[in-house]
C-alpha cells in the first residue's frame, strides 16, 4: 500500500513534469509566433513585389495593344486597352478589356466584328512574345491575323502596325495573308510592307490543278 508520503511526492514529481512541459510548449508557441510575424513581413513584401510587377506587365501590354488600336482605327484614340489583376477564390485572375472615352468597357466575349480585337489579339501575342523569359527565339506564326478588317485603307494601317510591332519588339513574323478581299487585288494591301527593309512577300498562285507557284513581290 501506497504510503501518504509516497503518493505526494508522485504527484508533485508529476506536476513538476507538466509545468516543465507547459513551458515547453509556451516556448514553442513563442517561437512559432515569431516565425509567422516573419512569414506575414514576407509575405506583404511579395504581395507588394508581385503588384508592382502585375502593374508594370498589364501597362506595358495595355500601351502596346492600346497604339495597335490607335494606329489602325485612328477614328478610337480615345480608347484603351486595359489588362488588371484581380484576387478570386485565391487565384489571380488577369482581365482583359477594352475602355472607351466615355468610361465603358467590352469584353472580347462581347463585341462582334470590325477588327479591332484582330489587331489586339495580334499585339498582345507580340508583347507576350518579347516579355519572355529566358528569351526565345523571337518568332511569331500567325494565319490571317486581319482577316476581319475589311477596307483597303485600314488593312494598309494593320500591315504597317504588324511591320512597327516586328521593328520595336523585335520579333521576326512569318504571316499568312489573305490573297484576295471584296475583289482587291493583294498588291494594293501588302506594297506598304513589301518594300521594307528586311521584310519579304511571297504571293502563292494557283496555277492548275493541285499545282501552283510561289512569287516574290518586292523586298530585299
Amino acid at each position: 500500500m501506497i504510503s501518504p508520503r509516497e503518493r505526494t511526492a508522485a504527484l508533485a514529481a508529476q506536476r513538476e513534469l507538466v509545468r516543465r512541459r507547459l513551458a515547453d510548449a509556451e516556448r514553442a508557441v513563442a517561437a512559432a509566433r515569431a516565425d509567422q510575424a516573419d512569414i506575414d513581413a514576407v509575405q506583404r513584401v511579395v504581395q507588394y513585389v508581385a503588384a508592382r510587377v502585375q502593374t508594370g506587365f498589364g501597362d506595358y501590354v495595355g500601351a502596346i495593344c492600346t497604339k495597335a488600336v490607335h494606329h489602325v482605327f485612328p477614328d478610337r484614340k480615345g480608347d484603351a486597352f486595359v489588362v488588371r489583376f484581380r484576387e478570386n477564390r485565391g487565384k489571380t485572375e488577369c482581365q482583359r478589356v477594352l475602355v472607351s472615352k466615355g468610361g465603358s468597357e467590352a469584353h472580347p466575349f462581347d463585341c462582334a466584328g470590325g477588327g479591332v480585337w484582330d489587331v489586339l489579339g495580334f499585339a498582345l501575342q507580340g508583347a507576350m512574345i518579347a516579355l519572355e523569359e529566358p528569351k526565345p527565339s523571337l518568332i511569331m506564326f500567325t494565319d490571317e491575323p486581319f482577316k476581319f478588317i475589311h477596307g483597303r485603307e485600314k488593312r494598309r494601317k494593320a500591315l504597317s502596325m504588324l511591320r512597327n510591332v516586328s521593328v520595336n519588339l523585335g520579333i521576326q513574323m512569318i504571316i499568312v495573308h489573305q490573297s484576295d478581299v471584296d475583289g482587291e487585288s493583294v498588291d494594293e494591301s501588302l506594297d506598304v510592307i513589301s518594300g521594307s527593309p528586311g521584310c519579304a512577300v511571297y504571293e502563292v498562285r494557283k496555277v492548275a490543278y493541285e499545282k501552283s507557284e510561289i512569287v516574290r513581290i518586292g523586298g530585299r
